[in-house]
């Protein structure tokens, strides 16, 4: 299965934190584990398993052209199951 976990977050606090956690979970129980973040929380990632696609979400969440980048990487992971947490979702 392949999940993508989509954060759209400035921050580096709990919610970031329960993010990798969780993560960190799916990919030890053998899920495919996609991430859509940050820069900066793309950086905390340790494990080389899961797969991360750094992105800047300071723009509106109706910004048609951050609507439109987010489509097109959403459909070019091809998830299963999409995850979409944080103040944009």
């Amino acid at each position: 299965m392949r999940v993508l976990i989509v954060l759209a977050s400035k921050g580096t606090g709990g919610l970031e934190k329960h993010t990798l956690e969780l993560c960190e979970g799916l990919c030890k129980k053998g899920i495919d584990v996609n991430i859509i973040a940050p820069q900066n929380l793309c950086k905390s990632v340790i494990n080389a398993n899961i797969k991360l696609y750094p992105f800047e979400f300071s723009n509106s969440r109706h910004n048609p052209i951050q609507l439109l980048n987010t489509y097109r990487l959403i459909r070019e992971i091809k998830p299963d199951l999409i995850h979409y947490q944080a103040n944009k979702a």
